[in-house]
């Protein structure tokens, strides 16, 4: 069955080095499908058992909350990297009103003052060019 991405065309908000509009594409999402519909349309196809899905799952989440807390990004083949994202964690001020702090001497950031702000994910390659190719 083909499938047609749906897409949206936005102006950048600078220039280019010539002064004229750049623009960029978005992709047009209909929602989000949670793991209960996915659990639901893999059972319906007869490809894995709810339950077997949702351990499996279960699973990888200990897993990658081990391994990256362990400082190692983790790679599973055919469908990329995870890896986390550091940042500075919040702090407030006098009138206990939040904020990110700046440092200017790197020797004054300390391990409480970074927190996990995101984990990140690089696809590899294949699943990419599998992307492209459907």
């Amino acid at each position: 069955m083909g499938h047609n991405i749906k897409f949206s065309v936005h102006r950048n908000p600078q220039k280019d080095a010539e002064g004229n509009d750049t623009f960029h594409v978005r992709h047009e999402t209909r929602g989000t499908l949670g793991l209960r519909y996915l659990q639901d349309h893999l059972k319906s196809h007869q490809r894995i058992l709810p339950e077997t899905l949702s351990a499996a799952f279960t699973v990888f989440e200990e897993e990658l909350l081990h391994q990256l807390t362990d400082n190692y990004r983790l790679h599973i083949e055919g469908l990329g990297i995870f890896y986390l994202k550091l940042g500075f964690r919040e702090r407030f001020d006098e009138n206990d009103k939040p904020y990110i702090p700046k440092f200017t001497n790197p020797e004054d950031i300390t391990g409480d003052a970074i927190c996990v702000e995101s984990i990140g994910f690089t696809p590899d390659k294949e699943l990419v060019k599998k992307f492209r190719n459907h």
